[in-house]
């Protein structure tokens, strides 16, 4: 099994800014507690099958930015709807 490519946080964090997203909603969509996701952000290690998990999520939310349907639908519901929808959208 290859080791995944090192993801750069500042990036994501664009990207989750730009989906109006939290940090909650975005440490729930990677399954991880909120002090993990600061952890990454802030240049921390992360465990191989977590950098997996993340990569597929970052890959649903790209492709949410593009389709232009995030922002459709769901920007303008109240954060625990979106939160809902996104990791409804993540199953």
């Amino acid at each position: 099994m290859t080791t995944p490519k090192p993801i750069d946080f500042s990036k994501v964090e664009v990207l989750r800014k730009r989906l109006g997203l939290s940090t909650v909603d975005m440490a729930a969509a990677m399954s991880v507690s909120r002090m993990t996701y600061y952890l990454w952000v802030r240049g921390g290690n992360m465990h191989p099958n977590q950098a997996r998990r993340v990569h597929k999520v970052i890959r649903v939310l790209l492709d949410l930015l593009k389709s232009k349907q995030w922002y459709d639908e769901v920007v303008s519901l109240g954060p625990t709807v979106r939160r809902e929808r996104l990791l409804a959208l993540l199953d």
